[in-house]
C-alpha cells in the first residue's frame, strides 16, 4: 500500500512540475511574443514615418511645379495685358496729339 501511495504522490509530484513547466514556458513565449510585436510594431512605424515623409515631399514637389506653371501662366498673361495696355496708350497718346494740333 505504500508503494500505491508513494506512486501517487510522484505522479502529482510530476505532474506539478510538468504544471509549472508548462507555465514558464507559457511565460516565456509570451515574453518572445511581447518582444517580436513590439519590434514590429517600431519597424511598421517606422516604415509608416518614411512612406509619409516621402509622401510629404512628393506632394510639396508637385505643389511647387503647380505653382511654377500658374506663375508662368499669370505671368504670360500680364505680359500680354501690358503689351495691349501699351498698344491703347499708344493711340491714345497719338489721339491726344492730334487734338492739340488741331487745337493748335
Amino acid at each position: 500500500m505504500a508503494s500505491l501511495m508513494e506512486e501517487i504522490r510522484a505522479a502529482e509530484r510530476s505532474a506539478e512540475k510538468l504544471r509549472q513547466d508548462a507555465q514558464q514556458k507559457v511565460k516565456e513565449e509570451a515574453a518572445r511574443f511581447r518582444t517580436e510585436s513590439e519590434a514590429d510594431l517600431q519597424e511598421l512605424e517606422e516604415n509608416e514615418r518614411k512612406e509619409t515623409a516621402r509622401a510629404m515631399d512628393d506632394a510639396e514637389k508637385e505643389g511647387e511645379e503647380l505653382t511654377r506653371r500658374i506663375l508662368s501662366d499669370l505671368s504670360e498673361k500680364a505680359e500680354k495685358e501690358c503689351e495691349r495696355a501699351d498698344a491703347r496708350m499708344d493711340g491714345a497718346c497719338a489721339l491726344i496729339l492730334k487734338k492739340v494740333f488741331e487745337l493748335a
